[in-house]
């Protein structure tokens, strides 16, 4: 009975226990007391399950026993401590409701604050405040969340992963539940697609990955693709047909619907190994192409008509991969090398022979043609000195051209860039390796050890090919 009822009856005394406790029982009676209250929040309820959890190690099957509470009630409560505060707050003032609240919590805390800012600080057709259930579910999913049955990556820790809807959800209308973490989903999507290229190099070295023109490949796959050797080309490609599925008989309630069905998946079937075994022999032939399309995050085997002009050996194409790799890391030492001399304070030592050569080599690159003559260039159609001509120039110059040079480079300034495959490429890094060594070995090293490894895959290629080649020209010959 509470006081106030005591006082009113003007009785003098109150039948009451006495015990001795510590502040922490007095915490644990306070928050049974407060849990057991019927207009207790969600949030507060939420709150109170926690402290005993924290605090006093309790199971929640401990707070099933002690609250008289299922299951389920008390996951529910404390899941809606994911909530951001921004949605607290508003199932605490009764602006959206429990349902609404419970579904949010089942995202991620970046994911709720784009729901919040794009559909619940606006006004109009925007704003979710006033959604049926179905309708809140439904768009969440359909804008935040990624449907798990699409993807080909093995799913067997997603079954239980928080992130999954499928987990909180007793119907689902997908079969494997919609992701919300979706740098989680990314991840997952990269590694699978990182495995799936490199088995299928693997068995087919000539193979190419290519994606669509509308598709755009994330830097970071991107990047480990090319680490290992694998080129991506834009090509709009067809997919391979998709076999039928044979008919089960238990799922036909008479024998002559089943036995109908069945005939139809033969003639389904015998089309699609045809159109398979046509599509083959056009690759073996190279009128068709194989590739592997990576543009969705779903690798898949995929091929594209060949134009007659552009057939090519996969030998050669490999070869030309090689050539592109060398000079891509060769303008990568260029480029760190030339950062290196920018940055660094350049050392007080005596002008080598190299760095000379190197000084009159960049000097002749502003040699005006009217002066080719004076530097025994008599071809009058040249309009420019090869490498070859500056070399010999430089073997045999004179005081008298080397002021020349000297006098020209200053009024056309020095060059701020190269093509990778030309001198100053060689140049400029040797010119960094005599003042800083240790910098510039380590360019090199990150760089060109990156290219010989894609060129070890690429020569393996190119063995497996030959290898290929000589079995088929022995299984050619007539016994």
């Amino acid at each position: 009975m509470p006081l106030q009822a005591f006082i009113l009856n003007k009785d003098e005394t109150i039948p009451a226990i006495i015990k001795k406790v510590t502040d922490e029982e007095v915490m644990r009676i306070a928050m049974t007391e407060n849990l057991e209250r019927k207009n207790l929040s969600p949030i507060e309820e939420a709150n109170g399950f926690l402290y005993f959890i924290e605090n006093h190690n309790y199971t929640i099957e401990d707070l099933v026993l002690k609250f008289g509470k299922n299951l389920n009630y008390i996951r529910g409560r404390l899941r809606l401590l994911r909530l951001t505060d921004d949605f607290r707050k508003m199932l605490e003032e009764n602006e959206i409701t429990f349902t609404m609240a419970f579904e949010l919590s089942k995202y991620s805390a970046e994911i709720q604050a784009d729901v919040y800012s794009e559909h619940f600080v606006t006004d109009g057709n925007t704003n979710w405040k006033d959604l049926g259930m179905k309708d809140f579910s439904g768009r969440i999913q359909r804008l935040y969340t990624m449907d798990l049955s699409t993807f080909n990556f093995d799913k067997t820790q997603c079954t239980t992963c928080p992130f999954n809807t499928e987990v909180y959800d007793l119907f689902t209308e997908s079969s494997q539940g919609r992701c919300t973490n979706n740098e989680c989903l990314q991840q997952k999507r990269n590694e699978y697609t990182l495995s799936f290229c490199k088995i299928e190099s693997e068995k087919n070295p000539s193979i190419t990955l290519c994606v669509n023109p509308f598709d755009k490949v994330k830097e970071d796959i991107g990047a480990k693709l090319k680490d290992e050797g694998l080129e991506i080309k834009t090509v709009v490609t067809k997919d391979y047909p998709v076999a039928p599925i044979k008919p089960e008989a238990s799922s036909f309630k008479m024998n002559f619907e089943y036995e109908k069905a069945l005939e139809e998946y033969k003639i389904e079937d015998l089309a699609f190994y045809n159109e398979v075994e046509e599509i083959e022999t056009k690759v073996e032939n190279g009128e068709y192409k194989k590739f592997v399309y990576i543009g969705d995050g779903n690798p898949k085997i995929c091929y594209a008509p060949v134009e007659k002009t552009t057939l090519s050996d996969p030998i050669s194409e490999l070869k030309e991969q090689d050539k592109k790799n060398k000079e891509a890391a060769m303008k990568n030492v260029y480029k760190e090398s030339m950062e290196v001399l920018k940055t660094h304070t350049i050392p007080e030592i005596e002008f080598s022979i190299s760095e000379d050569e190197i000084y009159l080599f960049l000097l002749l690159n502003f040699l005006e043609k009217k002066n080719f003559i004076r530097f025994g260039i008599t071809d009058e159609k040249k309009t420019f000195l090869t490498d070859e001509d500056k070399n010999s120039i430089i073997r045999n110059i004179t005081p008298g051209q080397r002021n020349l040079l000297q006098r020209e480079f200053i009024i056309k300034h020095f060059p701020s860039s190269s093509d990778p495959n030309s001198r100053i490429a060689f140049l400029v890094p040797q010119l960094s390796m005599i003042y800083f060594p240790n910098e510039t070995h380590a360019i090199a090293n990150k760089h060109m050890g990156a290219y010989k490894k894609n060129n070890q895959l690429i020569e393996a290629k190119i063995k497996k090919i030959d290898e290929a080649k000589g079995k088929k020209k022995v299984a050619e010959i007539p016994a």
